[in-house]
Parts: C-alpha cells; sequence; structure tokens
C-alpha cells in the first residue's frame, strides 16, 4: 500500500519509505504488532499535513490567508478557482483579521509560490477573444490536511 501512494503521489520510492516508517511509528504508539492499512492511511495524512506546514511555516500572513481562502472554496466544491473567486473570501479573513488586503498582484505571487511548493495545482485557461486567458487553482493536498497545517500555524480553526 505505501508503495502503491508513493507511485501514485511521486513515482518516488523515498516517499514510500517514508510513509512505511510513518506507519510504522504510529503502529509503535498504539503498541500494536503489525502495521494496518488504517494506519498507513493516517500516516499519509500525518505526511501530508507536515509537507504543508513545512511548506508554509515561513510564510508570511497573507500568504498564509491566500491558501486558506481557496481551502474554503474548496471545501464549498468551487474549485478549481480563478483568482478574482479568491479574492473576497481571502478579503472577509483579511477583515476576520483586522489587517488589510494585499493586491491583486500580490495575491497571484501568492497563488505560484503555493504551486512551486506543491501545495496548489494551477492550469492556465483560454476562453478565447471574448474569455481571455487566466489561470485556476486548486489544491493538490487534502483540504483535511491544509486546514490541520493552517490551524497549526495560524492558530485558529477553519
Amino acid at each position: 500500500m505505501c508503495a502503491a501512494y508513493g507511485a501514485k503521489d511521486s513515482g518516488d520510492a523515498r516517499q514510500a519509505l517514508d510513509l512505511l516508517l510513518e506507519s510504522g511509528d504510529i503502529a509503535r504508539e498504539e503498541n500494536t504488532d503489525h502495521v494496518t492499512e488504517d494506519h498507513v492511511r493516517r500516516a499519509r495524512k500525518r505526511l501530508q499535513t507536515n509537507q504543508v506546514i513545512e511548506g508554509i511555516s515561513n510564510y508570511s500572513l497573507h500568504g498564509q490567508l491566500v491558501l486558506w481562502a481557496l481551502c474554503l472554496l474548496e471545501e464549498r466544491g468551487e474549485t478549481p478557482a480563478r483568482t478574482r473567486e479568491i479574492r473576497p473570501p481571502y478579503e472577509k479573513l483579511c477583515d476576520q483579521r483586522a489587517t488589510d488586503p494585499v493586491s491583486d498582484r500580490a495575491v497571484r505571487e501568492y497563488l505560484a509560490e503555493l504551486e512551486t511548493l506543491g501545495i496548489i495545482h494551477s492550469d492556465w485557461r483560454n476562453q478565447g477573444k471574448g474569455g481571455g486567458k487566466f489561470k485556476e487553482h486548486e489544491l493538490n493536498q487534502s483540504v483535511s490536511s491544509v486546514k490541520a497545517g493552517l490551524e497549526e500555524l495560524v492558530g485558529t480553526s477553519l
């Protein structure tokens, strides 16, 4: 199962070994003699959460809020989302945190950095002459992993 997840997610054998190691740690924490599929699933979620935390731990508050806004849209089934669709929930989060939102350009730059970190996935769309060219964004990690990482860093629940 670890090898299958490693192949599916990245094709990297090291990822499969890390997953097996983490699964063994969970089994050891529970004082069990065998690693089960449940241990592997929970280990995968834990590793994904740690990856998100590692990726955004040194990120600015606004970068984290942009990710938070995309997470909210993902939960509502409104992704992939254009940058202009991410802006309203981002601004609402800024209001809740009593901070002024950054420019559209800065939001686009945060989204590009999140894509580079592998936390989100973005695709260019071209709607032709009338619709223009734009990017759509969606989470590349599970919503629960992103939420857990953000809650740990930002210190509040979504």
